[in-house]
């Protein structure tokens, strides 16, 4: 099974017999926004006066549109952690980001995390370092088709679709792993981060230090900065082996960014990883790319992310398993509108901290915004 059909699987394993209580961890993972949404309606029909279901999830999206009610884990890394009292979902998830819990009169963090600013916006396009035209991909039972597309210096292009709809098909053809059929330009160096992480029984005992000095010898004294912020540092004397799922998230894309390549084919980087994580590692992907000239594909599911970290966006249209065709890429909310309109979600704005916000199918705004064809409302 992929990792979405297993999600799915164990999801519903878990709630076949009747309980007090149901403790879902991480249920997004692997799915896009349509499964997740499936995901969350059948979470809500499992509610009863009985019971209670508690999720433990990143997506942000995710959590406000399923939660009734919201606690803050906040403390350091690796030391200590403290639940907070309940609050409301949405203004949970708006404390959490402004790093203020107003009932507690706590800071828990120096500064909010803001997701309407990208660093480097004004950064201009630069040269066409890979085109594609007239691709075709045939995998027996499943066909994906690219008419023509590139990618540019100084752009971090993502990837939106489906689960089963060719992203991963895509990005491999690109890398050289799998064959094809049409052109696909190859005078670019690519470093390729996949989108499943499988360690070798080799690999598993050597150090993050050692791993990431067969990548590129001199990572300490060119990014520096980066080790700090991205917890790296702590873990340098650590196994790969010994790594949790976020742990080695980090330091694989880490590694896959220090490279000098041109290009950077990133599957599904931030699973695993938490808010802050996640910006953090937005913020690293941004910086490399811009400051070094290079180009990045990222393909990632989290949709509130995806927007973050791109300046463009693909996107996969078809029938998941059997048909995939490529748009793009184009203006991130272009993409974003034709996406959600296929898949018949609408996403607004909190007014108060600007982050996306999946409307209720068939309330108000939700056939608002659908009148109106907004699908996604941007800034």
């Amino acid at each position: 099974m992929s990792g979405g059909e297993l999600q799915k699987v164990l999801i519903a394993l878990t709630s076949l017999k009747d309980f007090n209580i149901y403790l879902l961890d991480e249920p997004t993972s692997y799915l896009d926004i349509f499964e997740r949404l499936r995901i969350a309606t059948y979470i809500d029909s499992l509610k009863r006066e009985d019971n209670s279901i508690i999720v433990i999830d990143h997506d942000l999206l995710f959590l406000d549109h399923i939660s009734d009610t919201i606690f803050i884990i906040y403390g350091v890394q690796r030391a200590y952690g403290v639940v907070s009292y309940p609050i409301g979902a949405r203004e949970g998830i708006n404390q959490y980001l402004e790093g203020f819990i107003r009932r507690e009169n706590l800071r828990i963090r120096d500064k909010p995390i803001r997701l309407d600013i990208k660093s480097f916006s004004d950064k201009k396009e630069g040269e066409k370092i890979l085109e594609w035209k007239n691709l075709k991909i045939n995998l027996g039972e499943f066909l994906l088709e690219a008419n023509e597309g590139y990618i540019s210096k100084n752009t971090v292009v993502g990837v939106l679709g489906r689960n089963g709809i060719g992203k991963t098909t895509f990005a491999k053809a690109i890398a050289g792993i799998i064959k094809y059929d049409g052109y696909i330009s190859k005078e670019v160096s690519i470093s390729y981060k996949p989108q499943y992480l499988e360690l070798s029984e080799g690999e598993k005992y050597i150090t993050v230090g050692e791993f990431l000095r067969k990548l590129n010898p001199d990572y300490k004294a060119q990014f520096n900065e980066y080790l700090f912020d991205l917890g790296i540092s702590d873990l340098l004397d650590h196994e790969l082996g010994s790594l949790s799922g976020g742990e080695l998230q980090t330091v694989i894309t880490f590694g896959c960014l220090i490279q000098d390549k041109d290009l950077y084919l990133l599957d599904e980087p931030f699973s695993y990883l938490d808010v802050e994580q996640r910006i953090r590692l937005s913020k690293f992907i941004r910086e490399i790319i811009k400051q070094r000239e290079k180009a990045a594909l990222v393909i990632e599911h989290d949709l509130l992310f995806l927007e973050y970290v791109s300046d463009k966006i693909i996107v996969f249209l078809g029938e998941p398993g059997k048909y995939g065709k490529v748009y793009g890429p184009m203006e991130n909310n272009k993409a974003l509108n034709m996406f959600l309109k296929e898949v018949g979600i609408t996403i607004r704005r909190d007014p108060e901290t600007k982050r996306p916000k999946i409307n209720k199918p068939d309330s108000y705004l939700d056939r608002v915004q659908k009148s109106s064809g907004i699908y996604y409302q941007d800034f």
